[in-house]
């Protein structure tokens, strides 16, 4: 039986359906999958975001943060070697990538990025962003975040018969599910418990409380939006890092309902309890749970974006505008003053759902596997 790894730093909540529904189709070519992953750096663990794969499917291996969290040594050798094909984060930070990139440069072990093609934060410097271009084809094969990612690396000089674009997801069909279960009286309910009316508007962000993430700018939308928006709310899911400063910028914003990190149903109702999805920071896979709930996408229009936001098609299910609260508040106005086009949008947003999710994705990499596996 042949044996495919999967080699993660951790493995986050959102991912697990993913890592399941594949090890389900790799199982019926009879093929052994196994993911190998540790324990998250102690910034990231912040997020409340990480999880335990069981086994066999999950192997828990020892991770070896150095310089602070900027470089990652994992204890994955016998897994590696034990597998006829390895699939590794791109990341320059993952130590173990280097001698993988050797065994694939000599031909004596198949290895795959999994990734993004390049640092679309800018946050990496140029030294590493060169690395990164560099090795760009020192692996068998690429499974691609989105088209954008793979147009990058055929732009970079990757054969594109070794790209597979996987359409990166969340579970959307699940979160579909849940999102039927809720009940009026539920919606109801918690937007009385947050002093919200039935009728009043309501935005939402889910997300981390982070830098890159423009809680401040997210707080003063609320506040503009409130002038102009009688009966605006904004609900605010997620912890961080800028936890304290979210709280003491929204002490007196009366828009502002803060709830905390949530997650599965509890997530879900606060989801259904909005009508858009408002992110002015760098945004990805978040774009598909509002989707799935059918609210669309407001957010910033520079090119900070993880890949995800390919799927954010502007007048369809979203709008991107200047990382401005002005221009934020002026957009919501826009939609909520038309009944009509919020609809639209909502309605756009649903179909966009239907496009993704892990099924899709499993499937995708499962054709990219099979071929890496049989070719010569």
């Amino acid at each position: 039986m042949r044996q495919v790894l999967f080699l993660e730093p951790e493995v986050k909540h959102y991912r697990v359906p993913f890592l399941l529904e594949l090890e389900k189709k790799l199982r019926g070519e009879n093929i052994q999958f196994k993911v190998a992953y540790g324990q998250a750096v102690s910034h990231e663990r912040a997020k409340q975001d990480q999880a335990l794969v069981a086994p066999p499917l999950g192997v828990q291996i020892r991770n070896v943060w150095l310089l602070g969290g900027r470089a990652l040594w994992q204890r994955a050798w016998r897994e590696v070697m034990q597998s006829d094909l390895v699939i590794v984060d791109q990341g320059n930070k993952n130590l173990i990538n280097y001698p993988l990139l050797l065994l694939s440069q000599l031909g004596l072990k198949k290895v795959a990025f999994f990734g993004h093609g390049w640092n679309r934060r800018k946050t990496s410097s140029r030294a590493s962003e060169w690395v990164k271009r560099l090795t760009l084809n020192w692996v068998n094969g690429w499974f691609a975040y989105t088209e954008g990612t793979r147009d990058y690396l055929i732009r970079h000089g990757v054969p594109g018969a070794n790209i597979f674009v996987v359409n990166n997801s969340i579970d959307t069909a699940a979160i579909r599910r849940e999102l039927d279960s809720i009940s009026a009286e539920e919606v109801r309910s918690v937007r009385a418990s947050l002093g919200i009316s039935d009728a009043d508007p309501v935005a939402l962000y889910c997300g981390g409380l982070f830098p890159e993430k423009r809680i401040d700018v997210l707080l003063e939308v609320a506040r503009v939006a409130r002038g102009l928006i009688p009966g605006f709310h904004l609900i605010i899911v997620g912890t961080g890092q800028d936890l304290d400063q979210m709280k003491e910028l929204a002490r007196d914003n009366h828009a502002v309902k803060f709830v905390g990190p949530k997650f599965g149903r509890e997530k879900s109702v606060f989801f259904k309890a909005s009508d858009v999805f408002v992110h002015p920071g760098s945004i990805g896979l978040a774009v598909l749970d509002a989707f799935a709930a059918g609210l669309p996408v407001l957010t910033s229009d520079f090119n900070v974006h993880s890949p995800e936001i390919e799927y954010l098609v502007a007048g369809k299910n979203g709008m991107q505008v200047p990382c401005d609260a002005e221009a934020f508040a002026n957009e919501l106005v826009r939609w909520y003053s038309n009944p009509a086009l919020l609809e639209q949008l909502r309605a756009g947003a649903r179909a966009s759902a239907e496009q993704y999710g892990v099924e899709a994705m499993a499937d995708r990499f499962r054709r990219g596997i099979l071929q890496l596996l049989d070719r010569r």
